[in-house]
């Protein structure tokens, strides 16, 4: 009976949390290549950016990666994208900034990003809208941003 019960409650869990940080982790390889590696397999992603960072949220269904792009815009050398994958249908959107990321937080209990580019913008994770901080917002309080326990390989900045 226990190890029925024990069984049962696996399951749901697979269900519930199909990308738990158990089962699935990420690599890069080169310097635009995303390896996602899941218990029945594996799925290579490439990039058209020399990752510089990505960042998981805490469900482990999206990932967000920035970094520059491979080809060289020498009329403003600072370009800079963000790539969100939605990792259980394989969706991805770009996103073009004229200045560097420094990085990604997912904000705790909405479904929005935010990305430290220039004065700051958040990522609607639902619609893929895009739009600039207004006002002044202190975005240094960890108290907005969402807290889970990740696998190491869930988060890199090859900056830090």
């Amino acid at each position: 009976m226990r190890n029925y019960f024990f069984c049962n409650i696996l399951f749901i869990l697979n269900i519930a949390m199909p990308f738990g940080s158990a089962a699935v982790s990420f690599k890069l390889e080169g310097d635009g290549k995303l390896i996602v590696t899941k218990s029945d397999g594996y799925k290579t992603y490439p990039l058209d950016i020399n990752i510089d960072g990505y960042k998981v949220s805490c469900d482990g269904r999206k990932i967000i990666l920035w970094g520059h792009p491979k080809k060289f815009n020498e009329s403003n050398p600072q370009d800079s994208n963000a790539i969100l994958i939605f990792l259980q249908t394989d969706v991805t959107k770009t996103y073009g900034f004229s200045k560097g990321i420094f990085g990604v937080n997912y904000l705790a209990e909405k479904n929005v990003a935010y990305i430290g580019s220039g004065g700051g913008y958040y990522l609607n994770l639902k619609t893929g809208a895009i739009e600039n901080v207004q006002g002044s917002v202190d975005m240094s309080n960890d108290e907005f941003y969402e807290k889970c326990k990740k696998d190491k390989s869930w988060e890199f900045s090859r900056y830090e």
